[in-house]
């Protein structure tokens, strides 16, 4: 990998097998990808935005020798991300929020589409993924309880779904960019043209309540800056139930062929007090923005 990230972009990083390195305060990394060079350019394009609006992010696609976006590997195609690497905070997303809300004001984005793909995902840990652990393994029985408990959270998240879109009507308003995961408050992972989507700021509140980045009381702190409607109340609390981290540990564990035994433990560890947070702070929400309360949280 060292010598591929010289021949093609003319940096040297020591780690030879490295796809991602640090350089005069800079983060890079390259990332597989499967876009044209004319999506990567518009891509660029688009993320000028954000360069624009945080002055120091530094955010860009860097052009390979041959001037192109997109580069050809044994391994795929790729590109390579840089970002300045700094500290990142919630004000700075509420800032990205606020502009792009503006920005994408014509985006359209529904519970129906949102809930498909939860059940698609769901299908494919039922379908697919449950069969792949070996009966014989010491941890099998462990790790199908932790599944079978996040299989069962999912179901319920979905149920809330469809009882918001019998509420409130199917369309997810205030659309904004907005990030897949959360998983720490670095500017790469801020600033990444690949983590971002176009959906409810709601959505990283919530990876960020789920990376245990925010607390409770953080986030009841943090929504009152956005001022949510109690549907968007009920989003932010059907995401934060769905077990999104443990469906990432089973796509690494199934893509990519790791072993995420340990991980998937250590998740079950965490799922008892992270439920019992979770129906602390159902009750808050139901009595500030008055959303439809969940029996089996309250039994």
């Amino acid at each position: 990998m060292r010598a591929y990230i010289f021949d093609k972009y003319g940096y040297y990083e020591d780690d030879e097998f490295a796809t991602e390195f640090d350089f005069q305060g800079w983060h890079f990394k390259l990332e597989k990808i499967d876009k044209t060079e004319q999506e990567l350019s518009d891509l660029n394009d688009y993320i000028k935005k954000l360069e624009n609006l945080f002055y120091d992010s530094g955010v860009s696609i860097i052009k390979n020798r041959d001037g192109n976006f997109l580069s050809i590997a044994d391994f795929g195609n790729c590109a390579l991300v840089s970002v300045k690497d700094y500290s990142l905070n919630a004000n700075d997303l509420l800032k990205m929020h606020t502009y792009f809300k503006n920005e994408e004001k014509d985006a359209k984005y529904t519970i129906k589409e949102m809930s498909k793909l939860w059940e698609d995902k769901l299908d494919l840990v039922e379908e697919r993924i449950l069969p792949s652990f070996k009966i014989d393994d010491y941890s099998y029985e462990k790790v199908m309880t932790t599944i079978i408990f996040s299989l069962g959270l999912a179901e319920n998240a979905l149920q809330y779904l469809a009882e918001l879109s019998l509420d409130y009507g199917d369309n997810i308003e205030n659309l904004t960019l907005a990030h897949k995961r959360f998983y720490e408050f670095s500017s790469y992972e801020f600033f990444s043209p690949f983590n971002l989507i176009v959906d409810s700021p709601m959505r990283d509140l919530a990876e960020l309540y789920k990376s245990n980045l925010i607390d409770n009381t953080r986030l009841l702190q943090i929504l009152t800056k956005y001022n949510p409607t109690p549907k968007e109340v009920g989003l932010l609390l059907a995401r934060i139930i769905y077990p999104t981290p443990l469906f990432d540990l089973l796509d690494e564990y199934y893509v990519l062929k790791k072993d995420m035994k340990l991980k998937i433990l250590e998740y079950k560890e965490k799922a008892s007090k992270y439920l019992e947070a979770i129906k602390d702070l159902e009750k808050q929400l139901v009595q500030i923005y008055s959303i439809r309360p969940i029996k089996w949280m309250n039994e």
